[in-house]
């Protein structure tokens, strides 16, 4: 089955808090008829927070983010990408190679770094998403990431995260919320990185996800940011409706760069991805978010502790 057959809208909604200076970026393509991609990069600010004279002031995270999204287009063109567990070594060692090379061109003498150094040279976080067409009704989906950019899956069954966050503690998606974890891997110049890698079979259909932080961070739960993604749905009238209103509401809430990327598999128009997700907003908004509202901290633990259990299902770690 031809990839560009599967009509899927996409759309990306990106903000910035500085105005061109913002250290996100994306990049999305379709490799001839075999699979889609898309992916979503966080240069690390506070990590490679350095500015370099070449790059017209711009800092290393800024530039990271740019570099990943390059490498990641070029390796999926020339055709490494093969929907096997190597493809994560595989990039990681492209990336690895081409921030060398980055950082050997803007830094005098190759930049050496001071071993233990809490800083970075051109530090950002991935998470990539490449379909593949199955059957008629299914699609394999295989995500990519480094860092806690975060790749999810949104169906029938709700919204779930596939991809599992670089930080330094076993939090789950509401706990660090509240903790918000330091990260322990970034693709960088520096020092060795992973680049992950996961499958998931999909029924169509089906919507994928990858987001910087920035785009789910500053909601109140995980429940909270699943509605505003249906709600900013169900109140649209055509795609570019869509995009409109999570961009303006992530705009209203978010305190960073942010940066979502979504693509509709297996839809016939834009009528059908409304209504398909119409019964799901009205359960999560009466079973989970309106009881949510205000609620002390234990009764919000009981409502996370019951959506999690879908919130995770392709993860493996959630307790029943």
């Amino acid at each position: 089955m031809d990839v560009r057959n599967l009509g899927s809208p996409f759309f990306v909604m990106k903000g910035e808090v500085t105005e061109n200076c913002g250290e996100d970026s994306y990049t999305t393509g379709c490799v001839e008829d075999q699979f889609y991609y898309q992916g979503v990069f966080d240069g690390c600010g506070g990590l490679g927070a350095r500015t370099y004279a070449q790059l017209h002031g711009h800092t290393g995270a800024w530039a990271a983010s740019r570099a990943a999204g390059m490498t990641t287009d070029r390796f999926m063109h020339e055709g490494k990408l093969r929907f096997l567990a190597e493809d994560g070594p595989a990039l990681q060692r492209e990336l690895a190679e081409d921030f060398k090379k980055l950082k050997n061109a803007y830094t005098e003498n190759g930049g050496i770094t001071i071993r233990g150094s809490l800083s970075r040279s051109f530090p950002t976080t991935a998470a990539i998403a490449a379909i593949r067409p199955e059957t008629n009704n299914t699609i394999l989906c295989e995500f990519l990431w480094a860092g806690d950019s975060r790749g999810y899956i949104l169906d029938q069954y709700g919204l779930s995260q596939v991809t599992r966050d670089d930080i330094d503690s076993d939090a789950d998606a509401l706990e660090n919320l509240k903790q918000d974890g330091r990260l322990v891997n970034t693709i960088n110049a520096d020092v060795s990185f992973e680049v992950h890698v996961r499958q998931v079979r999909l029924n169509l259909p089906s919507v994928v996800i990858t987001a910087t932080d920035g785009g789910f961070s500053y909601f109140e739960t995980p429940m909270n940011f699943e509605a505003a993604l249906l709600a900013t749905l169900r109140q649209a009238n055509v795609p570019e409706e869509w995009e409109e209103g999570m961009n303006a509401l992530l705009r209203r809430k978010a305190g960073d760069d942010f940066t979502l990327a979504i693509s509709c598999f297996g839809f016939a128009d834009f009528t059908q991805v409304k209504n398909y997700f119409y019964n799901r907003f009205t359960a999560l908004t009466n079973t989970y978010v309106i009881p949510s509202d205000k609620a002390d901290y234990e009764t919000l633990k009981k409502l996370w502790e019951d959506y999690k259990r879908s919130y995770y299902r392709w993860d493996g770690r959630c307790q029943s």
